[in-house]
């Protein structure tokens, strides 16, 4: 039920938090034992399933490749986003043509950065 309870979490910082207009959320479930989704209406979303786990590089792999955008963002089942994420994030990428990637400020609950 851990994995619920995480992914319900981000899932409703998802909802409340993103403004951006087109997004899918992709959830590979990598082996787990206790996994039940529920998302709302209107969130264009895929469940991809494994009976055992992949390990988190071919998990990743194997949900980027069900994706239908442009770009990838990975998420973990235990972060919580905040106000405007992932339109700050599209922003810097697009911002130098140059640019692959961009990452995130990654703060504990305590709003201490993660190094």
């Amino acid at each position: 039920m851990e994995q619920t309870r995480l992914f319900k979490k981000l899932h409703s910082s998802i909802e409340g938090n993103t403004s951006y207009p087109n997004y899918e959320i992709i959830l590979f479930d990598n082996g787990s034992s206790d996994w039940e989704l529920r998302v709302s209406v209107g969130v264009k979303r895929k469940v991809i399933r494994s009976p055992q786990n992949l390990g988190f590089a071919k998990g990743n792999n194997r949900a980027a490749a069900a994706a239908d955008g442009d770009l990838l963002l990975f998420l973990n089942n235990d972060t919580v986003v905040h106000n405007n994420w992932l339109e700050t994030m599209i922003s810097m990428l697009h911002a130098e043509p140059k640019c692959g990637i961009v990452g995130s400020r990654l703060l504990y609950p305590d709003n201490t950065i993660q190094t």
